[in-house]
């Protein structure tokens, strides 16, 4: 009892110290780079458990290395997947819509924690943990693929300049999709 205690301290700890040092340096690294290198850890770790728990017999070592890459994996989403995509979504929207866009983007956040959390159990039950943890490797995988493929840079750039590029892409798209119909 008191050494989850403490280990839940810690990651705590943790969580706010990293929370801290993301926000010293969110402004000198590029969004995109910290949303990749965040999934990057959180996968990887999230793979550790996993594959530690496939092999686990109930050792200590096997204890302690699981609560190392949850240790990991909060420190990484800590760094940059938490305050990053809070600075994103406030910058993505055009003026007239920003409220509207950040509400919504606000909603889908709690409405995918509240699915991931309604629908673990079940995957616990039916797949195991060692797999639920393989399962959100592979998504944390299909964010490191989207963020590189669809998200854009936004660091450095004024919101008139963020929102005019989004107008452009935009209009890139609507023209080759008219091309293509033709």
């Amino acid at each position: 009892m008191e050494a989850a205690l403490l280990a839940h301290i810690g990651i705590g700890v943790i969580n706010v110290i990293v929370t801290v040092v993301a926000l010293l340096l969110m402004d000198h690294i590029d969004r995109k780079k910290m949303l990749i290198f965040g999934a990057t850890g959180m996968g990887l770790s999230l793979l550790i458990m996993s594959t530690v728990l496939k092999f686990d017999n109930g050792s200590k070592v096997a204890a302690i290395v699981s609560a190392l890459a949850l240790t990991i994996y909060v420190a990484f989403y800590a760094a940059t997947w938490a305050p990053v995509t809070w600075v994103f979504i406030s910058e993505v929207f055009p003026l007239n819509i920003r409220g509207l866009g950040t509400s919504l983007c606000s909603a889908t956040n709690w409405a995918a924690n509240m699915l991931v959390s309604l629908t673990f159990p079940t995957m616990l039950s039916t797949m195991g943990l060692a797999n639920s943890f393989l399962f959100y490797a592979l998504i944390c995988a299909i964010c490191i693929w989207i963020t590189h493929t669809k998200f854009m840079e936004t660091r450095g750039k004024s919101l008139e300049d963020i929102e005019a590029d989004l107008r452009s892409r935009t209009a890139d798209e609507n023209t080759v999709s008219n091309a293509e119909n033709k």
